[in-house]
């Protein structure tokens, strides 16, 4: 039971330039008592940061839209429905480490923790408790994507660089979230 979970691989915005909560799909899993213990979803580019803070200071998706449902909002309506619900954030092997170790700084620390601010000075946790969700979000994993573009792929050969550079990639990755959150 633990396992069973949703994947949201959609947001759910009420409007395109607000960030107001569509409670439709909320409210139908509280009025059918639906658990969602651990919830899945995509964050698999760099583009995460357009989707955080002031609804005019997001960036726009491929439809002129605003980014109006980011992580704190999925956070925040999921937590809605179920207060002790978890989170598994799918993060691209192919992102630099220096993004998703800010994605992890966002999601899992403490504004005061040493480890919160980027090379830069931003701190991400703070940016994160500014937008209303003050304690780390309960993230269970990061998940690593392995598609890793070698679709038609038949030789051996072939599909055992992309196995390696996958390898690498992830290794990379683990250490720096590893750098940033030993847990």
């Amino acid at each position: 039971k633990r396992i069973l979970g949703l994947h949201d691989g959609e947001r759910f915005p009420a409007s395109a330039d607000s960030l107001a909560e569509n409670t439709y799909y909320y409210n139908a899993l509280r009025t059918y008592g639906i658990s969602v213990p651990l919830i899945r979803t995509h964050y698999r580019d760099s583009s995460w940061k357009e989707y955080i803070g002031a609804i005019d200071d997001r960036g726009y998706g491929e439809l002129s839209d605003r980014y109006a449902s980011g992580p704190v909002e999925w956070a925040k309506m999921y937590m809605s429905v179920d207060p002790k619900a978890e989170f598994v954030c799918v993060i691209d092997n192919e992102d630099s480490v220096e993004n998703l170790k800010d994605f992890v700084r966002f999601m899992t620390l403490m504004p005061g923790d040493k480890n919160a601010c980027d090379e830069s000075g931003i701190n991400w946790a703070a940016k994160r408790a500014e937008s209303g969700i003050i304690n780390p979000i309960p993230v269970a994993c990061f998940e690593i994507g392995n598609e890793y573009d070698m679709p038609f792929a038949t030789d051996s050969e072939t599909i055992k660089s992309g196995a390696e550079k996958y390898i690498e990639q992830c290794s990379a990755i683990i250490d720096g979230l590893k750098e940033v959150n030993p847990d």
